[in-house]
């Protein structure tokens, strides 16, 4: 339902390359997917016209960064670092970077997710923050697909969890399913899903998904998103 990271890695390398930052560096999981990251962020900041200067990585599934990563960063000065890690991962090393005297721009992947890092930072290390978003702000209405989210949310009692980029991603996800439904008729089967899948290509109002034969990235859409000192999203 979501663009893949290539498409975040992409976004992120435009814009850094558009406003002269051609310098940069990764911080990223050493684990299965490791070595396709890599290869993608090579690729990527080669089409674009950057360099990667410095690279570093994390034990998948902790949130222990080694003072040997940030001094590989320090070292190499990379004017900004992409980071893919989770949250809690994400929010310990821009804390120990920052806290070391690391001053690159830092552009963090959807995966990390802004409530769990703005728990841990502090003002000082949230600011300028940026990060990938995979749909749409849930937080103000920009077309028709955050105003129906919007209105539904403001209209559930007792909601069990705060309104979040990863709740619009699930109620996303529940209207492709529902529609999947809905065309395979009153036969539901697992061939008939991804048949119906297969040939589906909704404009949600603001977000577009399709799938086809092999290609099983539903959307392209990628926006880019500052943090603001209070741990707020701002476009």
């Amino acid at each position: 339902m979501r663009a893949n990271l290539r498409d975040e890695i992409n976004k992120i390398t435009e814009h850094l390359v558009t406003v002269g930052v051609t310098r940069l560096g990764l911080f990223y999981p050493d684990g299965p997917g490791a070595a396709t990251l890599l290869a993608t962020m090579e690729e990527v900041t080669k089409t674009r016209g950057a360099k990667l200067t410095a690279k570093a990585t994390y034990a998948q599934g902790t949130n222990k960064v080694p003072d040997a990563v940030v001094d590989t960063f320090l070292k190499a000065a990379p004017q900004a670092i992409i980071v893919v890690a989770s949250g809690a991962a994400a929010g310990a090393f821009i804390e120990k970077y920052r806290l070391d005297g690391g001053t690159a721009q830092l552009f963090a992947h959807s995966g990390a997710d802004i409530e769990q890092i703005s728990q841990r930072l502090g003002e000082e290390h949230l600011k300028g923050l940026a990060i990938t978003q995979v749909t749409p702000n849930p937080y103000r209405i920009s077309g028709r697909l955050s105003k129906e989210f919007s209105d539904l949310a403001a209209k559930t009692p007792n909601l069990e969890v705060p309104v979040s980029y990863a709740m619009m991603e699930g109620y996303i996800a529940g209207l492709v399913i529902v529609e999947a439904a809905r065309r395979m008729g009153p036969k539901i089967s697992r061939e008939g899903f991804v048949s119906a899948l297969d040939s589906t290509d909704l404009d949600l109002g603001g977000y577009r998904v399709g799938f086809k034969p092999g290609m099983r990235s539903g959307s392209r859409f990628v926006e880019l998103t500052i943090v603001t000192a209070a741990g707020r999203i701002r476009q």
